[in-house]
């Protein structure tokens, strides 16, 4: 039982984890190559004062957390159906 768990943690955070790379990447294509040159023109990269990014920052880091708690799991579940 704890091995189907350990595989099931271990299927969910390679997944989530490649979805999540996907949409980072994605999301730094749009904001310093996409969305520049079609809004502002290629100065326009950066803003100092963009209250955006910290938002996007502080819900790029909350979507890290079912990965990072399905590695755990996946460790834990080794770890139990190892008999340690």
């Amino acid at each position: 039982m704890y091995r189907v768990l350990a595989i099931l943690c271990k299927i969910f955070y390679i997944i989530w984890g490649a979805g999540y790379a996907f949409l980072f990447l994605f999301s730094l294509y749009v904001r310093f190559v996409a969305e520049p040159t079609i809004t502002h023109g290629i100065g326009a990269v950066l803003s100092a004062n963009d209250p955006l990014s910290t938002a996007q920052t502080i819900t790029s880091i909350l979507l890290l957390l079912p990965a990072i708690l399905a590695y755990q799991g996946e460790q834990f579940f080794t770890k139990k159906a190892n008999g340690r």
